[in-house]
């Protein structure tokens, strides 16, 4: 709910994976939030980002181009250089939460941490 309004209604898995509004995924404690924009390339779609261009294929058929609100999340990124989508940086901070290890890191070619 935010100001007596619901968000967003529905199972947790499914308002997890896929939040309504930036909101919705704040109040769930995701903050892994990006502006991005939809494009076709030769018909295919492309989201773009100031981290760089993201596999396209959680990009639900028929969205228009435009701008969007992307949502990384966590247990979603795997530390794998060797596939299509990848980020070169370094672990700057890290923090042990029991089975999840949060860190925080940083782009080779930025200064702010991402």
């Amino acid at each position: 709910m935010n100001l007596g309004k619901i968000e967003q209604a529905g199972a947790p898995q499914a308002i997890y994976a896929r939040p309504a509004s930036a909101f919705v995924a704040r109040f769930l404690g995701l903050s892994n939030l990006l502006n991005g924009e939809v494009l076709y390339q030769e018909g295919l779609p492309v989201l773009q980002t100031a981290i760089g261009d993201l596999p396209a294929e959680s990009i639900p058929e028929g969205t228009p181009p435009g701008k969007v609100t992307v949502l990384i999340h966590p247990d979603g990124v795997q530390l794998d250089s060797r596939l299509p989508c990848h980020l070169a940086g370094r672990l700057v901070k890290k923090s042990f939460r029991g089975q999840h290890l949060p860190g925080c890191g940083r782009r080779a070619r930025d200064r702010p941490d991402v």
